[in-house]
């Protein structure tokens, strides 16, 4: 099926920024759009002008008037735009400058250590200066970074199941390259490092992590960072270690965990807070190399039908990731943004801190949504707070329950701050025990949060995650106004690890979608790209497809009483994505939003027993924003 085709001469389409009086009234007529609006749940045709809808519905009662510009749909199904409620595009756009650990690229630990030979030998002699502290990668918490383009058409296809080789919006393939931050030196001379994304123990044939004397096989002379695919968790050489100063002797750090053998020695994995004492020395480039790189990650977001993203670990320092992201956006970078900043970056931050042009609004490109707290850690790298203990092949030890991150106090705090300057809060919540603790002690704080919360048309807290939430928290949750903002692909596409981690019947219970929204709680969909085990994992239609099956990537079917229909999953990735993330004005096709649509090549709403079968092959054939084509197959 080819694209939507437009009616009379061609040319050139009016830029977003330019559009005004003069941009064309378009009709979009003969087509199948769901425009997630419950009072009119289904469309035909709209009237599109000034990036807004004007009307929308049967094509029979269509009068667009005389001088349109007419665009045929041609019976293809149309969806609002997606919008990704959690997600870190800095994250995803640098993966395409490292060495990729996950399938297709590596399935062994003898592959990966093979990559890092690899990139050790592209770099030559080394320079004479040792290594030092750099400015912090962008996982660190001084945030830099490591590279300088976006990861583009993978390393996977559409969501597919069939994985693809990594490639980058320029076409380049991602294995072996070497690129600024991945491996090549810097000018100011210290040692190179060589970083890698992605690895899962549950997807390598060994089926364990990488470990320092592992990695000093690939590379030995210089450090070398793999980050596990969760992003809580990073193995690294001993270079490496050597460089941030980690011994036998070091303790474990507030909030974090060094691996150590049986002589106490570490491993080179690194947990949670204990990953920034390597993360804080990875050298950084310039706030307009990370500007162009979330430019360049425009058009691949668009091929997926993403119109709408936020970062939910954004900065104040050492650069204002507000004005990185507005300069990405005078760059090139076309989506929708909101920023939710690291709580310890808003901690002291007096209420004229957010001026009024800084929060969410109809028209506002890049804003500021909320502040971020982190609980626990992840499932798949067992410092998720759980009870009971996380499985292990005899009795499960008391202590591997996961790592708390936060206190009853502290979230009170955040709270407070989030209402005194008007943004929400979102806390980053796994484990039952987390979010039991956020749950208790945010839902009922008379005269501080009791009732519906503070924000007026969306939530004022938000739990990211909600992994495994209990009956009862769902219910306080609910009663509350806390929403949850879960992401189905985990269980998906991390299927091994969960199943190790906490067992079959745990695992059936993660991401309990149809429960959440029986308890009446406030559900959004998202990605958390590009933190999981899949070949493409921003792509909405793997996250869809387990929403909508409950059947995982190795085929196990997890839960499936827990199984929502697709035209639900498809509301909570728009319409309940832009309430739950402040993008007022746009989720549904309905007169006064944003013409925000994308144009599918199949109708995944009417493929009944197939729907598995049709997310897995669906292609995006054109993405409009504001009523404008930014994307065309």
């Amino acid at each position: 099926m080819n694209p939507p085709s437009s009616a009379g001469p061609s040319s050139p389409l009016p830029s977003r920024e330019a559009a005004g009086p003069s941009q064309p009234v378009r009709f979009f007529y003969n087509g199948r759009i769901f425009t997630a609006d419950p009072d009119q749940p289904e469309a035909e045709a709209m009237v599109v002008a000034n990036g807004r809808i004007l009307w929308i519905g049967r094509q029979q009662d269509a009068n667009p008037g005389t001088g349109v510009e007419r665009v045929d749909l041609q019976g293809c199904r149309v969806i609002p735009g997606i919008i990704d409620a959690h997600m870190h595009p800095l994250f995803l756009a640098e993966t395409a400058q490292q060495i990729a650990c996950l399938p297709p690229a590596a399935h062994s630990l003898d592959d990966i250590i093979e990559a890092v030979r690899r990139r050790r030998a592209e770099l030559g002699r080394l320079p004479l200066a040792p290594g030092g502290p750099g400015g912090a990668g962008r996982q660190g918490r001084n945030p830099g970074g490591t590279g300088l383009a976006s990861r583009g058409e993978g390393p996977g296809g559409n969501g597919s199941g069939h994985a693809q080789a990594a490639r980058s919006p320029s076409g380049g393939e991602e294995a072996g390259r070497s690129v600024p931050g991945s491996g090549a030196a810097g000018s100011s001379g210290t040692l190179p490092w060589i970083l890698g994304w992605g690895y899962d123990e549950g997807k390598l044939a060994e089926g364990r992590a990488p470990t320092r004397w592992d990695l000093d096989r690939g590379a030995s002379d210089v450090p070398v960072v793999l980050t596990r695919i969760c992003y809580h968790v990073v193995a690294v050489n001993s270079k490496a270690l050597e460089l941030a100063g980690i011994t036998r002797e070091t303790p474990d750090p507030p909030g974090g965990r060094i691996d150590r053998d049986e002589h106490g020695e570490p491993t080179g994995i690194l947990r949670e807070s204990a990953r920034y004492l390597v993360l804080d020395r990875i050298p950084t480039p310039p706030p307009a190399a990370w500007a162009q790189m979330l430019a360049n990650l425009s058009p691949f977001l668009f091929a997926r039908g993403i119109t709408g993203i936020t970062d939910m670990m954004a900065r104040r320092r050492p650069v204002d990731d507000l004005a990185l992201y507005r300069d990405a956006h005078a760059r090139g970078l076309r989506q929708r943004v909101v920023l939710y900043y690291l709580w310890e970056h808003l901690r002291d931050e007096p209420p004229s801190a957010l001026r009024p042009e800084a929060l969410p609004g109809p028209g506002q490109p890049v804003a500021v949504g909320g502040i971020k707290v982190f609980a626990d850690g992840s499932i798949s790298g067992r410092t998720a707070w759980v009870d009971p203990p996380f499985s292990s092949p005899g009795a499960p030890s008391p202590e591997d329950s996961g790592l708390a991150m936060t206190t009853a106090a502290e979230l009170l705090e955040a709270a407070t701050a989030a209402r005194r300057l008007g943004v929400q809060l979102a806390v980053h919540a796994m484990g039952n025990r987390a979010i039991d603790l956020v749950v208790n002690s945010l839902a009922r704080l008379p005269g501080r949060l009791d009732g519906p919360g503070w924000l007026d048309g969306s939530p004022s807290i938000r739990l990211e995650h909600a992994t495994l939430a209990s009956p009862a928290a769902m219910a306080e949750a609910a009663r509350a106004g806390i929403a949850f903002v879960p992401q189905p692909i985990f269980l998906f596409a991390e299927v091994e690890s969960y199943l190790n981690n906490l067992g079959p019947e745990r695992a059936s219970r993660a991401y309990a979608l149809r429960s959440m929204l029986a308890a009446g709680v406030q559900v959004a969909l998202s990605s958390d790209a590009p933190a999981t085990s899949w070949a493409d994992p921003a792509s909405p239609f793997a996250n869809l497809k387990m929403a909508v099956t409950r059947r995982a990537s190795n085929g196990m079917v997890l839960g499936p009483d827990e199984a929502i229909p697709l035209d639900v999953a498809l509301t909570l990735y728009t319409r309940e994505a832009a309430r739950v993330t402040r993008m007022p004005g746009t989720g549904q096709l309905k007169a006064g939003f944003a013409a925000d649509f994308v144009v599918l090549d199949r109708d995944v709403l009417a493929a009944g027993p197939d729907t598995a079968a049709e997310l897995d092959a669906v292609r995006v054939l054109a993405t409009y924003l504001d009523g404008e084509r930014v994307y065309e197959a």
